[in-house]
């Protein structure tokens, strides 16, 4: 394990997590992440994929919910003598990468009691299954990873009307 999930991890970290498990499970042969219209089999070429979809996000006072959906998709014989073979497998792995994130990163996790059965056929036939998971990731805290400017640096004005916030040109950025 070389990628490190320390305490306010980044959406960034996690699908470097997320590759880095597709590269050291066997039966994974590739890695990809986005929205399912962007899955298209005539681009992909190594099989089985290990696809995140990032769903959304829950800020809390100690920590960060990262919701997923995680999928396994494999290529499906033209007979579909391998359809339920795929399946399987794709149930499988999913749930040992449950146990991996979990027991190898140390982080808290569910994953949905439901997965997604998927068959696409853009212009291949892939199988497999989705599951949905948050990832909870602790805030440590007193520490601050984005890096701030002192206060002085921005004018503020206030009249009747509101207080105006102004960034180094004057030119109002934020009125409340």
């Amino acid at each position: 394990m070389s990628v490190q999930i320390p305490q306010n991890s980044t959406l960034n970290q996690l699908n470097a997590m997320f590759r880095e498990i597709a590269q050291d499970i066997a039966t994974i042969n590739a890695y990809g992440t986005g929205e399912m219209y962007e899955f298209d089999t005539s681009t992909i070429k190594n099989y089985p994929i290990l696809w995140s979809r990032f769903e959304s996000v829950g800020v809390y006072e100690t920590y960060t919910v990262f919701n997923y959906t995680l999928y396994i998709l494999d290529l499906v014989h033209t007979d579909n003598s391998n359809l339920l073979d795929v399946q399987s497998d794709a149930v499988q792995t999913l749930h040992h990468i449950m146990y991996m994130i979990r027991d190898t990163y140390d982080l808290f996790i569910e994953w949905g009691q439901t997965s997604q059965l998927l068959i696409y056929a853009n212009p291949d036939m892939v199988s497999g299954f989705g599951i949905p998971l948050k990832i909870e990731v602790p805030w440590s805290f007193g520490s601050c990873d984005i890096p701030l400017r002192h206060s002085q640096d921005y004018n503020y004005f206030s009249d009747y009307d509101g207080t105006y916030l102004f960034d180094f040109n004057n030119k109002a950025i934020l009125t409340f």
